[in-house]
């Protein structure tokens, strides 16, 4: 049985490395998308947006399931999705059937995300912040070698299409892994909500409820940033080969961030507090700045600050009620994947009626929102531990 459980360990890891295989891939061929498909800047965001739209609807229905019928059952299934999304997208000859293959490419990942880290906090209670950090500095030290790899090879590197079909191999190998771990509570005296009134009871956590609107505004800045700084560098600054490394050294960044925030001793409420408020501000600086280099050191600190704010919100909410831990993590995921939709496409719409500053200033404001929402959820906290 140790032998089993210990499965879950590589069965996340190799999920969370194909998850930011893709997730770089989506950033570095953004334009090939647009090239491929003759899209104006609304009609991208709407296309990178896909991936977001079923990251919302996705973790409603695995969330739920992962604490009736099993983690591992819902796991095996979302990852499968997950691999045909990404053989769709490398198939695809238009922008309808990329939308499907990008749809479901996100919602499996959503899924299979969410339910993995409730999972973690499941067996590992008292390690899962940390295992849970691991899997974001898996995931940024993937984005930071494929863009690496992009950024050297240039116009060697393989086209999209046979990228999302490498990377839907590659997807088989975490399937692989969850199929012989064996996925339980270590706590097996706690029992998820099963009647509709508990599940209801159970969503009107006013933590739970607080933590998830702190994912959405987070989400909406530090996954959104990425799929533009390119065209920012390049279009906004004139930096054309700054820019053509930007995704790269966002990916470095964020590589060391979670390396040193992520397993730093400190609660999840400070950290994000710090990311948010720090982030948005150097944000706003990158923005306001008209030197390339000035804009370019407020970016690497922005890039360095938000790397860790996913997976702290996602442990955040899964504290929040862990007898529901499934359930609350698929709604962190829910709200990752609206902050995100707006994000993407609040961005692109800003950059078409202004230019590029208009859509990082409003992922700057996201940014705020999310920290003071965390201040609100930490103070509500403390005052419920002083009164119990």
């Amino acid at each position: 049985m140790e032998t089993s459980k210990k499965l879950l360990l590589p069965a996340t890891y190799t999920l969370f490395m194909s998850i930011g295989i893709t997730f770089v891939l989506m950033q570095i061929y953004s334009g090939s998308f647009a090239e491929s498909f003759s899209l104006n800047m609304t009609e991208l965001g709407t296309l990178l947006s896909c991936q977001f739209i079923a990251s919302i609807i996705a973790p409603l229905i695995s969330g739920r399931l992962s604490d009736v019928i099993g983690k591992k059952k819902v796991l095996i299934a979302g990852i499968a999705i997950y691999s045909v999304g990404c053989f769709i997208m490398g198939f695809s000859k238009s922008v309808f059937v990329c939308q499907v293959g990008i749809f479901l490419m996100g919602g499996g990942n959503s899924c299979a995300n969410g339910v993995f880290c409730a999972a973690l906090v499941d067996a590992f209670p008292e390690k899962a912040s940390r295992y849970i950090a691991l899997t974001s500095v898996v995931a940024s030290g993937m984005n930071m070698v494929t863009s690496l790899l992009s950024s050297l090879l240039g116009d060697v590197f393989p086209d999209w299409r046979m990228m999302f079909i490498a990377a839907g191999v590659i997807i088989l190998l975490p399937l692989c892994f969850t199929s012989f771990a064996k996925i339980e509570r270590a706590n097996k005296e706690i029992k998820a909500a099963q009647g509709m009134r508990e599940f209801i009871t159970a969503l009107k956590n006013p933590g739970l409820i607080l933590a998830c609107i702190a994912t959405a505004f987070a989400c909406a800045m530090c996954m959104t940033y990425a799929s533009y700084v390119d065209g920012y560098y390049t279009d906004i600054l004139g930096a054309e080969k700054l820019g053509a490394s930007m995704v790269f050294i966002h990916s470095l960044c964020s590589f060391l961030s979670n390396s040193i925030f992520g397993l730093m001793k400190m609660r999840e409420e400070t950290k994000i507090k710090i990311f948010m408020f720090g982030g948005a501000s150097f944000l706003i600086l990158e923005v306001l700045m008209t030197n390339v280099t000035l804009a370019f050191i407020f970016g690497l600190l922005f890039s360095f600050l938000q790397a860790t704010a996913f997976s702290m919100c996602i442990s955040l909410a899964a504290k929040q009620d862990p007898a529901n831990s499934g359930t609350a993590t698929s709604l962190a995921l829910v709200a990752n994947g609206a902050g995100s939709t707006l994000g993407s496409i609040g961005a692109g719409f800003m950059a078409d009626i202004w230019d590029m500053r208009g859509g990082y200033l409003l992922l700057a404001v996201c940014g705020l929102i999310s920290g003071l929402t965390v201040v609100i959820l930490d103070r509500m906290n403390k005052k419920r531990q002083k009164a119990n």
